[in-house]
C-alpha cells in the first residue's frame, strides 16, 4: 500500500473513525482503539470496529487531492497514528508507505515520509487483525429518518448528563429518540432518579414518513456526537431495523449494534401532563448562593463517606420564598425568591432530594432565565421547567427561539422520604 496526502486533510478525514475506535468501545474486543486503512484503484476506506460500535469513512482521490501509488490494507492503532501525522506541519505533503523491515523478526511497519524530505519520517507498528464493517441491512417498512446534523448534535448532547448506565435497568442504558411525521423531534433521556427532555421544532430540520421512536444506547452516544461535530455534512440519516441502527453523515457511516428489540422505553408524559397542585416561577439566579452553599457542605469529608448528599426544601408561598438547607456535617441554610406562584403552600410543603439534581438543574440556563417548579406530592417527582415567563404559565407557551428552532426543555427527578 503506497499513498501521498497533505497531512492537515487526511487527519481531518479518518477523525470520524478515530474518534469511534476510542469512544464507547468494547475494550477486550481484538479490534478496539485500532483502524483499518483500505486502499483499492482510486478509493480508500477507513474503518473502525469497538464491538458494539462501528464506523467507516470513504475517502476518494477527488475529495482530498489523494494520490493512490499502490493497492492494499493495514490496521494500525487510531491514537498512535493519529499522533504520527500530527508530529508533522499541517501543510506537508506525506508519502504512506507499507514496507517489511530487514530484520523479519520485526514485523511490517507503516512508514510516513515528508515527500520532499524523504530522509524525515516517523514508523508506526502495524497489525494483523482487520477491522470489520458491514452496512446495515434495512427493509422498506423499517424506520428512517433526516435530521439536521447540528440539531442532532446539540440536543443529544444536552440530555447526556442524565444517561443511565445500570445493567439493572437495560431500558435505561439507552435514550429515546421520538420523530413525528408532523416535523417534531424529542429527546429524552433518564437513569430512574433523574430525566431531562428537550422537545425540538423548526422548519425542514426533520423528514420522516411515520411518527418513529428510536433508541441510541448511552454508551456510545458520546462518540457518535464527537463525531457529528466533526464532519461537515448539513443532514443525518438514521435507519434501524430494530437490533441495530445506522447513522450516516457525508463519507462516514456509524452503525450500532446489540440494540434490544424487546425494550419498551419509559412514558415520561406521565410526569410531564400531570396537573401539579403547586407551581411557582424562580430565577435561575436566584439559586447561586443556595446552590453554593449545598455544594460547600459536601466536602471532601462527607464525600469520603460514599453516601448520597441531600437537600431540604421547603416552599412559603404567602412570603414567596423557598428555603433550602443541607444537614449533614457541615451545614447551609438559604433562601431563594419567588416571583409568582399558585396553589397553597407554607412551611409544611417540603421536599428532600439529592443535591446534585439541584445543581445540574440550576446549571441548565442563564442567571437571568425563568424555570417554573411543579410539585404535586413530596413524595413525588419534582418538575422544572426552563424559559418561563415571570407568571405561572402553560407548559406549551415556556419555549426559547434560536437559530429558526423553537426548544422546550424540562427535567425531572426523585424526591427521598
Amino acid at each position: 500500500m503506497k499513498f501521498k496526502v497533505n497531512a492537515e486533510a487526511f487527519q481531518n478525514a479518518i477523525s470520524p473513525v478515530c474518534l469511534v475506535a476510542e469512544k464507547g468501545v468494547v475494550k477486550d474486543y481484538p479490534s478496539s482503539f485500532k483502524i483499518t486503512l483500505t486502499v483499492s484503484g482510486d478509493k480508500m476506506t477507513a474503518v473502525a470496529d469497538g464491538g458494539a460500535i462501528t464506523a467507516q469513512t470513504l475517502i476518494d482521490a477527488s475529495w482530498l487531492g489523494v494520490i493512490f501509488e499502490r493497492d492494499g490494507e493495514v490496521t494500525v492503532n487510531s491514537t498512535d497514528f493519529q499522533q504520527t501525522i500530527n508530529s508533522f506541519h499541517n501543510s506537508d505533503e506525506l508519502i504512506f508507505e507499507l514496507s517489511q523491515p530487514s530484520d523479519p523478526s520485526h514485523g511490517k511497519e507503516l512508514i510516513i515520509r515528508k515527500a520532499d524530505s524523504p530522509d524525515e519520517f516517523q514508523s508506526v507498528p502495524v497489525f494483523n487483525e482487520l477491522c470489520s464493517f458491514a452496512e446495515l441491512s434495512v427493509s422498506n417498512k423499517d424506520p428512517k429518518i433526516q435530521i439536521k446534523r447540528n440539531v442532532f448534535a446539540s440536543y443529544a448532547n444536552k440530555i447526556v448528563f442524565a444517561h443511565g448506565f445500570q445493567m439493572s435497568m437495560k431500558s435505561l442504558t439507552y435514550w429515546v429518540l421520538r420523530a413525528t411525521k408532523n416535523g417534531t423531534l424529542r429527546f429524552v433521556a433518564g437513569d430512574g432518579q433523574r430525566f431531562a427532555v428537550a422537545d425540538i421544532e423548526g422548519k425542514d430540520i426533520l423528514s420522516v414518513s411515520e411518527d418513529v421512536n428510536i433508541l441510541f444506547p448511552n454508551e456510545q452516544t458520546p462518540a457518535l456526537i464527537s463525531v457529528l461535530n466533526k464532519v461537515n455534512c448539513e443532514n443525518i440519516e438514521i435507519s434501524s431495523n430494530k437490533k441495530s441502527l445506522a447513522v450516516k453523515c457525508g463519507n462516514t457511516i456509524i452503525n450500532f449494534y446489540n440494540c434490544d428489540p424487546s425494550i419498551t422505553w419509559y412514558d415520561e408524559n406521565r410526569f410531564l401532563n400531570r396537573e401539579s397542585q403547586f407551581k411557582c416561577v424562580t430565577k435561575i439566579g436566584s439559586w447561586k448562593g443556595a446552590v453554593k452553599g449545598l455544594l460547600a457542605t459536601n466536602n471532601e469529608e462527607a464525600k469520603k463517606q460514599n453516601h448520597p448528599h441531600f437537600c431540604h426544601l421547603s416552599f412559603d408561598a404567602s412570603n414567596k420564598l423557598i428555603n433550602s438547607k443541607s444537614d449533614s456535617s457541615m451545614k447551609s441554610s438559604r433562601k431563594i425568591s419567588i416571583e409568582d406562584c399558585t396553589g397553597q403552600s407554607n412551611e409544611s410543603l417540603a421536599i428532600k432530594c439529592a443535591s446534585l439534581y439541584i445543581n445540574e438543574a440550576f446549571s441548565k440556563g442563564t442567571e437571568e432565565d425563568r424555570v417554573q417548579i411543579e410539585i404535586d406530592d413530596p413524595t413525588k417527582p419534582i418538575v422544572i421547567r426552563y424559559y418561563a415567563g415571570d407568571k405561572v404559565s402553560d407548559p406549551s407557551l415556556m419555549t426559547k427561539n434560536n437559530n429558526s428552532v423553537t426548544e422546550k426543555f424540562a427535567v425531572f427527578f426523585a424526591t427521598n422520604k
